[in-house]
């Protein structure tokens, strides 16, 4: 893992965001433009090559081209000496919808979830017309700017495998049910209503995210 200070293409590391199975993300400044960015790392050249098969290398290609108020911009990317390769993308001054759950106590109230959820799908749709789904849509890949409350989904073609827009559509009313229910759900029909996890909810909700999440 670098650290503070290191560099990476013609920028140099101020942070590390955090690190899982696929990569490390990291907070960097570019050398020469005084630019802020969020740079990710692949894990190593096992997860690149897994990539390259599955479209990995492809899709952040394609991804760059994407121009959308709720989309992430990528703005660079790169391969490293050793086989793996980073990308660099729009830095969003924020929280991501995971931290704001983590805030509110999991739960959203529906105007706000909804507005939320809107973003995301418009983010989503404007990709797909350009050929281009998203494929792992988590709490995590959507960022709140924090002084305009712009939403942007972040991490397009960077899941490596195949996926349909019908995929990212389900996603979406996933993300909308864990808002207004604060309850994780598996892709399926809620075993209790929507409605009565959250009784503020008025009953219609429940047959939306029920056909929603199924498609």
């Amino acid at each position: 893992m670098r650290q503070p200070g290191d560099g990476i293409g013609g920028y140099v590391i101020e942070e590390v965001l955090g690190s899982g199975e696929k990569g490390t993300a990291y907070l960097a400044r570019h050398r020469r433009l005084d630019r802020r960015v969020v740079i990710k790392e692949s894990a190593g050249q096992n997860t690149t090559e897994t990539q390259r098969r599955g479209g990995g290398d492809r899709g952040t290609a394609f991804a760059a081209d994407l121009r959308h108020p709720n989309v992430v911009e990528i703005i660079d990317a790169g391969e490293c000496d050793d086989g793996r390769t980073w990308f660099a993308m729009q830095y969003v001054d924020g929280t991501d919808l995971a931290g704001l759950l983590a805030e509110r106590g999991g739960l959203l109230a529906p105007a706000e979830a909804i507005g939320i959820a809107r973003s995301v799908a418009a983010g989503l749709d404007y990709a797909h017309s350009r050929g281009l789904v998203h494929g792992e849509l988590t709490p995590g890949d959507v960022l709140l700017e924090r002084t305009t409350g712009r939403v942007v989904v972040a991490d397009f073609g960077i899941s490596g495998r195949d996926a349909s827009a019908e995929e990212d559509h389900r996603a979406v009313a996933r993300l909308l049910s864990r808002m207004l229910t604060g309850r994780k759900s598996d892709g399926t029909v809620w075993p209790l209503p929507a409605s009565s996890l959250n009784p503020s909810l008025p009953s219609a909700v429940d047959g939306v995210l029920a056909v929603a999440m199924t498609g």
